[in-house]
């Protein structure tokens, strides 16, 4: 199996958003090539440190919301 370092699949992330930050955490997951929960980590990370900012663009009742990531200036 391949593990690449973390700091590679953080600047993947970052690469990928800044080119399109149109990405949900699932199409994040399915560009790159890496399970959801691990995705899922590393945007949390992104975002604890201010790299990232999250916006919601679907919530209903009843339903899970769907999420968008979008680089900050600290994240560029």
């Amino acid at each position: 199996m391949d593990q690449k370092p973390l700091k590679e699949d953080i600047f993947s992330i970052l690469r990928l958003l800044s080119t399109n930050d149109n990405l949900t955490q699932r199409d994040l997951s399915a560009h790159l090539g890496m399970s959801l929960g691990k995705t899922n980590y590393l945007l949390r990370q992104l975002l604890k440190i201010g790299f990232l900012e999250v916006r919601n663009f679907v919530s209903r009742e009843n339903k899970i919301n769907k999420f968008r990531y979008h680089l900050t200036k600290e994240g560029w």
